[in-house]
């Protein structure tokens, strides 16, 4: 799974959405967040919903027992 991050980057490690200096820049509130920053936070999350669905359900070829190399050659068309 990928690392979570804040909007300016920084590697988070705690339940919080900003960093440290992002926090105390913009603040806690959201309701005082700019619109963008509400925004890339709401998108990050959505990511990292998304990716985490996806690696539960995915189902691989491997998985299936079907070796993709047994195919069709369609490098000629």
């Amino acid at each position: 799974m990928k690392t979570k991050r804040c909007v300016c980057g920084k590697v988070i490690t705690s339940n919080f959405d900003l960093c440290e200096k992002c926090m105390v820049e913009y603040g806690k509130n959201r309701a005082e967040w700019p619109d963008w920053l509400t925004f890339m936070v709401a998108d990050m999350k959505r990511e990292r919903r998304q990716d985490f669905a996806v690696q539960r359900h995915e189902v691989r070829f491997s998985s299936l027992g079907l070796d993709v190399s047994d195919g069709p050659d369609i490098s000629a068309r």
